[in-house]
């Protein structure tokens, strides 16, 4: 796939409607070449689906922050 703009971070809710927030970071190394700073929500991530996401690769993906729904604005400018 051809990306026309870097994609730096992204912010994932485990409950998405269509695909679940592991999927979503593996989908999101697969497309993209470069690292992507990723930053979790507390509410349905186990201490396995973290592990899966460090499987991937520090060198991939990197765990900038795990917040609890609901965030606060102000902690959500500062994370990202």
């Amino acid at each position: 796939m051809n990306h026309e703009s870097v994609l730096h971070a992204v912010v994932i809710d485990s409950a998405m409607p269509r695909m679940g927030g592991l999927a979503l970071v593996r989908h999101l190394v697969a497309e993209y070449p470069h690292p992507i700073g990723i930053v979790l929500d507390r509410g349905t991530q186990t201490v396995q689906d973290l592990r899966e996401v460090y499987s991937l690769g520090a060198d991939r993906v990197m765990i900038l922050d795990v917040l609890t729904n609901p965030v606060a604005r102000e902690t959500m400018r500062w994370t990202v």
